[in-house]
């Protein structure tokens, strides 16, 4: 596993695609984007979860694991927010799923197959590139992350570590 440390803030671009040339070599790549330490830490328990969000060696192109930020909800609560996207197969399809911490670093969860990266992070509201009117925000004021939210017109569920629930992506509303 080779892992690539890169220190970026939250862009409201999407993600770049590997070179045409790399995609379906499943080379395996992951890269790491932010506080590298923190970034390490968080990635090794995610990986040790029941249900890791990682693809296996050798089945994707790249893994970019993404810093998006902090919600602070008072002194001992708080989420670390980082997304996870992985390029794959011969047209570099992309999937992105916001992975959520709690305080300690243990992973809780994601929201699996967004449409687009965050685009900003405002106190405890993570917000996409959508019309407000089709659902643009996940908020995450409350004791635990919502179990679904509305983002450019689409319903995504937050899948809990442990849940038996499949990963299958959103439904239109």
């Amino acid at each position: 596993m080779v892992f690539v440390a890169i220190q970026i803030g939250l862009s409201a671009e999407c993600s770049a695609a590997p070179s045409s040339e790399k995609c379906g070599s499943n080379q395996s790549r992951r890269i790491l984007q932010g506080p590298e330490k923190l970034l390490s830490q968080l990635h090794k328990k995610a990986e040790k979860a029941s249900n890791a969000p990682f693809s296996p060696q050798g089945k994707f192109d790249e893994e970019e694991f993404k810093y998006v930020g902090k919600i602070k909800l008072s002194e001992k609560d708080r989420y670390e927010l980082v997304l996870l996207t992985t390029t794959w197969g011969e047209s570099c399809r992309a999937t992105r799923r916001l992975l959520v911490f709690n305080a300690d670093g243990a992973y809780l969860g994601n929201y699996g197959s967004l449409p687009e990266e965050p685009s900003k992070l405002t106190d405890s509201k993570v917000q996409f590139p959508f019309d407000e009117g089709d659902g643009n925000v996940i908020d995450f004021s409350g004791a635990k992350p919502q179990s679904e939210v509305r983002l450019d017109g689409e319903i995504f569920h937050f899948y809990v570590v442990g849940s038996k629930k499949s990963a299958k992506s959103s439904t239109k509303r």
